[in-house]
């Protein structure tokens, strides 16, 4: 398995390594990205006062975010390393953090009032998003909005420094399409240029909503 570039143990002990690291690499970014705090707090207005998840957390520079304007938020990341950073970077206002598969999120149907989750799912082949878009549906309340960032393009890339990870990219429209067939409406699509410091790809956020729980 280990060689099919989409092992979660090689994957969970890689950014166990470089979680402090990629916390201080990283961190900082939301504010030189105009969209993602637009798109986010599009997410905190539509959430009220209920939970929001930021799935494949890091070091929850999503989810500090949210919870720096007080929305309630829990991080899930496959890494425990990269929970910990979530937890020490923002455990004091207020959010939660804990390891998780976002193929297999720990919580009950609808019971969830928004989702987020940034440079996560590339880490998935690409066989698994249906299931994983049909794992947000469940645990999204109706009109939920759920927010993706990824990597844009077509095929996989292999990880800088890790030739045994490798990550799979989708246009805009693939991430449209599968949303529509898994229950989501109200699609919306948005690009951006990448920073000087991350990879050199093109940036795609897809925004929707999410109908009854399956």
């Amino acid at each position: 398995m280990a060689s099919d570039g989409f092992d979660p143990k090689v994957l969970r002990d890689a950014y166990d390594a470089i979680a402090p690291e990629y916390a201080a690499k990283f961190g900082g970014d939301l504010d030189q990205l105009d969209l993602d705090r637009e798109l986010l707090d599009f997410v905190a207005a539509t959430a009220a006062d209920g939970l929001v998840l930021d799935v494949g957390c890091g070091p929850a520079q999503a989810g500090g975010y949210l919870a720096a304007g007080g929305t309630r938020v829990l991080g899930l990341d496959l890494s425990a390393g990269m929970a910990t950073a979530a937890l020490d970077g923002y455990g004091s206002l207020g959010l939660l953090a804990a390891r998780a598969d976002m193929r297999q999120l720990p919580l009950s149907d609808g019971s969830c009032a928004g989702a987020a989750s940034f440079y996560a799912m590339h880490h998935l082949p690409r066989g698994d998003l249906p299931a994983m878009l049909a794992e947000f549906g469940r645990v999204l309340a109706p009109g939920a909005v759920l927010l993706l960032a990824t990597h844009e393009g077509t095929g996989e890339f292999v990880a800088e420094d890790h030739p045994d990870i490798k990550g799979t990219l989708y246009t805009g429209e693939e991430l449209e399409s599968a949303l529509a067939k898994t229950g989501f409406r109200c699609v919306q699509v948005h690009r951006r240029d990448p920073l000087p410091h991350e990879r050199q790809s093109a940036r795609v956020y897809v925004t929707a909503v999410a109908g009854t729980p399956r």
